[in-house]
């Protein structure tokens, strides 16, 4: 509930109609086995680059039928956007998670971020993350937000 505190104090009698709807129709609170199963992946084993060039890596969030997550930009205050972060300690310049246009996820979508490494990088194995924050919901029920992440090998090549 605390991830709704703004909401509840703005329209306090929504607090007592929540919870009475949650405890009359169990369905409204998510059960053991009904959570959703959402993963986050690179469908690249690794990226090969050589110092100078541009590239981009690639990740896909998959979420299971039935599920959905707001985009980056929602529609209500109250909606939890879907946020990215992305981290790497490859010797390149990373631009932001790519996440496409659209109000609301659902399926298998792909975020490509765009990659310069730098000139004077060396060989070697190197890595970039994705944390995606995201609030899974159905068409009854939302779960709390979390954040996934996942990680692809990037290698770099002297020329």
């Amino acid at each position: 509930l605390s991830n709704y505190a703004a909401l509840l104090t703005r329209a306090p009698q929504v607090t007592a109609t929540l919870i009475g709807a949650a405890l009359i129709d169990s369905s409204l609170v998510p059960q053991e086995g009904n959570d959703a199963t959402i993963t986050l992946y690179s469908p690249d084993d690794e990226i090969v680059l050589k110092p100078s060039h541009a590239g981009k890596v690639r990740f896909v969030l998959s979420l299971p039928s039935g599920w959905h997550v707001n985009g980056p930009h929602t529609a209500e205050e109250y909606l939890i956007a879907t946020k990215a972060v992305v981290s790497t300690d490859a010797p390149a310049a990373m631009g932001p998670a790519q996440l496409p246009g659209g109000e609301i996820y659902e399926g298998k979508i792909t975020i490509p971020i765009p990659m310069q490494v730098a000139p004077e990088a060396r060989s070697g194995e190197y890595h970039v993350n994705l944390t995606l924050t995201i609030q899974p919901c159905t068409m009854s029920h939302c779960l709390a937000p979390t954040d996934v992440t996942s990680r692809v090998m990037v290698r770099i090549q002297e020329r």
